[in-house]
């Protein structure tokens, strides 16, 4: 498919979204233990995810679009011995050990990728390196945080719905951090000229993309992430689009999170959703 055809005359594309919206979201936090129990028991997935039938301490379903990604985080517990390296001071902090895997029937592609595949590693490290400066991890001295992720759809944006997947659970399970992360996919039509935002799977495969990753509260870029050649003057401009749209995907985000707490808080027979609230506004002050 060429690049023309992404966009159509009134400017729409191929899932009639203008160039400057994002997918729709949904947002599961700490999907019900019985899915995560079926998921790491089905045939199709027991070879590829390390998601076990201990209860995660967070997790989180996030979907983007067609895009779905679940995330178990389990810890802080204590570090196995084989993790330490020596006795300086990376005992003092957490050990974040990731793994990532990705359903088979994921994509277009039905490829069973095994344990130790080069792309299913490179994946895992860009969300150690992503989190690792941002979780608190010399609260937890002489422990390690395990994050499972398992891409079971993949239409685009994998590894961005993966990171706010992983923020989400991280802050289910309470680890400390020192902001949430949101990640999103643009790339660039060359003719007519556009920016796009969220690319779906055959907008990556068509654009010159960039993925990034940014701190909520800052909007500091953690990660910057493009495999392909971008004029400058574009690339400039996704990066101050970026700001944008991470902010409304920051929000969407919050609100889930917020809700999510609310909800545990009026459940175990605490304050009533209104003082939530009130508490939750006096933090953003």
């Amino acid at each position: 498919m060429s690049r023309l055809e992404l966009l159509s005359a009134g400017q729409l594309r191929l899932d009639s979204r203008r160039p400057l919206e994002l997918r729709s979201l949904a947002v599961h936090i700490s999907p019900s233990a019985s899915s995560s129990a079926q998921a790491a028991s089905n045939t199709s997935l027991a070879p590829v995810s390390n998601l076990t039938s201990a209860s995660p301490s967070g997790s989180a379903r996030l979907e983007m679009g067609l895009t779905s990604v679940l995330v178990e985080v389990h810890g802080p517990r204590e570090r196995r011995s084989g993790t330490f390296s020596g006795m300086g001071s990376s005992v003092q902090k957490a050990h974040l050990d990731v793994d990532f895997a990705i359903d088979p029937h994921a994509g277009k592609e039905r490829r069973r990728r095994a344990k130790g595949d080069r792309r299913l590693t490179e994946l895992a490290n860009t969300i150690s390196a992503v989190f690792g400066p941002v979780v608190h991890t010399h609260l937890y001295p002489r422990s390690e945080i395990a994050i499972d992720v398992l891409v079971e759809v993949d239409d685009g944006g994998m590894l961005p719905c993966a990171i706010n997947a992983t923020s989400l659970a991280l802050q289910d399970a309470g680890i400390a951090l020192s902001s949430p992360v949101v990640s999103l996919t643009l790339g660039y039509h060359l003719s007519p000229s556009a920016i796009l935002l969220d690319l779906t799977n055959q907008e990556t495969l068509s654009l010159p993309s960039l993925t990034l990753a940014l701190l909520a509260n800052t909007g500091g870029v953690v990660l910057a992430r493009s495999e392909d050649r971008t004029p400058l003057e574009a690339t400039l401009a996704m990066l101050d689009l970026a700001q944008d749209a991470a902010s409304i995907l920051a929000h969407e985000l919050d609100v889930a999170a917020r809700d999510r707490t609310r909800k545990l808080v009026t459940a175990m027979g605490g304050q009533e959703s209104s003082k939530v609230d009130e508490e939750f506004d006096a933090m953003d002050v």
